[in-house]
């Protein structure tokens, strides 16, 4: 068939990585920017720029059992299971940016640590096909002269096939 691509920014990642999750290998390419992919313990800690403002959204796990199971029922970080993605072949990109505060960085290295971990299980060189990228500035939305640079990782990592 056809290769599918999948690319998720912010909260949209929490789509995306959910269903490359659940279903290794549906996707040929995933991209996730600045990806929401933690959100169990992001959700646990108010003092981070949005939490309280998304509970409406995602519920308080701190205050509710029941919102905290719900959570990781979907959470990608707390779903993944690297051993099923390490047969399943999906190229990962994923791009932070250390001066985001809306979703902090540390989302996209925990996700990516997570994914290699289970790679190097089976094979020898995972990186070939699972990307992090960090840039230094340019917040949420990668504004400045980094959105360029960016633009240009994301095709470029899209366009190689």
């Amino acid at each position: 068939g056809r290769p599918l691509t999948a690319k998720a920014f912010s909260a949209g990642g929490v789509l995306v990585a959910a269903v490359a999750n659940r279903r290794p290998g549906l996707f040929d390419k995933v991209v996730l920017t600045n990806a929401f992919l933690d959100v169990l313990k992001t959700m646990q800690n108010p003092s981070l720029f949005l939490t309280e403002h998304e509970y409406p959204e995602f519920g308080d796990p701190q205050s509710d059992n029941d919102i905290d199971e719900v959570i990781r029922f979907y959470c990608p970080v707390y779903n993944l299971q690297p051993d099923l993605q390490a047969n399943a072949g999906t190229e990962f990109l994923l791009i932070c940016s250390l001066d985001d505060s809306n979703v902090p960085y540390w989302n996209s290295t925990i996700y990516y640590k997570k994914l290699v971990s289970g790679v190097f299980s089976t094979e020898s060189n995972p990186k070939k096909r699972i990307f992090l990228d960090i840039q230094t500035e340019g917040g949420h939305s990668i504004v400045g002269p980094n959105r360029i640079h960016v633009s240009s990782i994301e095709n470029a990592f899209l366009l190689n096939s």
